[in-house]
């Protein structure tokens, strides 16, 4: 008897330092994960290494590696936006001074020509190069009030054939300038969508004044249904379709190709991608050969009667 006692006893010692060694070696383990923690370089993207497993250390380890995986994530996105605000200051500084500076320019020579056509047509430059500037800024106003989430959006059922009939009124003298006539084609009836009035005029007529600046041919306009979404496509010839990159078209300060010597201000699509993206829509850039197309779409509201086009 005495002798299954004296084995139960050693059994059970043996046990009590297998058990002791074990926490002993999870104590260290952790210890050194939070040591790693305490010293670990902010920027490093060093992971939480097992040297010894268990079911809850390897929970703890991928617990915590999830952490410093999104925190790496956001240490990159932070990185990213603060060199897109700096380009975009330097590119803001750039648009400012270059109106400004020909607005001065021609000033000055105005100031000293005794010709008064001459003087007229200095002047009349100088308009213009301020124009230029009242547009960069009004963009500007635009862009932050785009992005703004604490100016409301009242969003209300508004026939988009409608919508776009206004906007293309209010540039019919340009087109008519160029000698364009749009080419409109409906798919469908009853095109609602639900929106903000004064955001889808802006939209509408940031996508067709780019048009008019940038293209080369009249555009085509394709509206039609697209599953829940109603999608308003603009497409013409641009000059240099090579030179354009889709993905980037809708970023501020984004000119392509020969438009970065043009007046606008690079933010007119920015600003459709912002508000087409707060009211539950998208817009998308594709080339296709010489043509550029950009959509929008946004959220269907259904109605019965539409009430046609007329432009």
């Amino acid at each position: 008897m005495s002798c299954v006692l004296i084995l139960f006893i050693s059994i059970a010692v043996i046990a009590l330092i297998v058990i002791g060694a074990i926490a002993v070696r999870r104590d260290c383990e952790l210890a050194r994960i939070a040591r790693m923690l305490i010293e670990r370089d902010p920027d490093s993207n060093a992971r939480i290494t097992l040297s010894v497993r268990s079911r809850g250390l390897i929970a703890l380890a991928r617990a915590v590696n999830r952490e410093l995986d999104e925190e790496s994530a956001r240490r990159i996105e932070d990185e990213r936006e603060k060199q897109d605000s700096q380009e975009s200051l330097a590119a803001l500084s750039h648009d400012i001074r270059t109106p400004l500076a020909g607005a001065k320019g021609y000033l000055q020579l105005a100031m000293q020509e005794k010709n008064e056509d001459a003087r007229a047509q200095y002047l009349k430059a100088a308009a213009s190069r301020l124009d230029s500037m009242r547009d960069l800024v009004d963009g500007l106003l635009d862009y932050a009030k785009a992005n703004d989430e604490a100016f409301p959006l009242e969003l209300e059922e508004i026939d988009i054939v409608s919508a776009l009939s206004d906007a293309l009124m209010g540039f019919f003298p340009r087109f008519k300038e160029r000698g364009w006539e749009p080419k409109i084609e409906v798919r469908g009836e009853g095109l609602f969508v639900l929106a903000d009035r004064e955001s889808l005029g802006r939209i509408l007529s940031n996508v067709l004044s780019n048009t008019l600046r940038h293209g080369s041919s009249a555009p085509l306009i394709l509206i039609e249904r697209d599953g829940n979404m109603t999608r308003v496509a603009v497409s013409n010839k641009v000059p240099d379709s090579t030179a354009i990159d889709p993905e980037l078209l809708f970023n501020r300060f984004y000119k392509a190709g020969a438009s970065r010597g043009s007046d606008g201000s690079g933010l007119g699509l920015a600003v459709v991608a912002r508000l087409c993206e707060r009211m539950g829509g998208s817009a998308v850039a594709k080339v296709d050969g010489e043509l550029l197309e950009l959509a929008i779409s946004l959220p269907e509201s259904w109605r019965r009667e539409s009430t046609g086009l007329s432009c």
